[in-house]
């Protein structure tokens, strides 16, 4: 048999090279595309857990998500991814809660301020009509004060004590009234609103709607903040006329997406 020339076995071994070469890195990227596969799959498959308590609700977190120290009222549940930007908050608003305090004593403000600046403006207009009456009241007091000072040399001082006292007193009853207040979902909103106002939140950045929430009805704010941060909040009430409070804060970019968490797993 005659052999092969070398110019004749080296273009062969060469093609044969190729095809060997060419076979194995068809292998190598059928495995790799194997195992992205089964890389996708399984972060695919990421694990959950139920966070929550008695009395203010439930939620179902990503596994790796962790507790939060509560930011207003000792009863806020509050849960985080790891970096902190994406949260769900849920509390119950009654009168003790920290964004109802301060919304009531703002409006009992304003509302002081409204009725003095009425009281004086009347006051200032009965003076100038009623110049005998307001002058025979004046003496009279003057005389009751007199002899008030005449009878008992401390009275002064136990007038001022019993003033301090009955402010006291009355500060007491205020406190004790603003306690046991039916907290209504309208507080509610009002509270929230007037929280994001205070970080100089405008009224186009808070939008208000109608929706539902563990199958109840339920008022649902949308609040966007000058750095970006969005917070999607529902109110709502439960059978023991108590109303809670759930919150998904984060960027705006990837709220929806806390929100949907909130949405399909909240319950009581």
């Amino acid at each position: 048999m005659p052999k092969l020339s070398t110019k004749v076995l080296v273009p062969i071994l060469a093609a044969a090279c190729a095809v060997s070469v060419s076979a194995c890195k068809a292998q190598t990227t059928s495995e790799q595309e194997a195992d992205q596969t089964t890389t996708t799959s399984e972060s695919a498959e990421q694990t959950t857990r139920r966070v929550g308590k008695v009395g203010v609700g439930y939620v179902t977190v990503p596994s790796d998500w962790i507790s939060l120290a509560t930011k207003s009222g000792s009863g806020d549940i509050e849960f985080c991814d790891i970096t902190a930007t994406k949260i769900i908050t849920m509390k119950v608003m009654d009168s003790t809660d920290v964004d109802i305090v301060n919304s009531k004593n703002a409006e009992k403000s304003a509302a002081t301020s409204t009725t003095t600046g009425s009281t004086t403006t009347e006051n200032a207009t009965s003076g100038t009509t009623t110049q005998n009456g307001t002058s025979e009241s004046s003496s009279t007091a003057k005389t009751e004060e007199s002899s008030n000072s005449s009878t008992n040399s401390g009275t002064s001082s136990t007038g001022t004590n019993s003033s301090s006292t009955s402010t006291t007193d009355k500060s007491s009853t205020s406190s004790s009234s603003t306690e046991s207040e039916t907290v209504t979902i309208d507080d509610a909103i009002k509270a929230i609103i007037y929280h994001a106002k205070e970080y100089d939140v405008t009224d186009d950045n808070i939008q208000q709607e109608q929706t539902t929430l563990a199958n109840r009805e339920a008022t649902k704010l949308t609040i966007t903040y000058g750095d970006g941060t969005r917070v999607i909040c529902w109110m709502l009430t439960d059978d023991s006329g108590n109303v809670r409070y759930v919150a998904a804060e984060a960027p705006s970019e990837s709220v929806d997406e806390v929100a949907a968490i909130v949405e399909s797993t909240y319950s009581f």
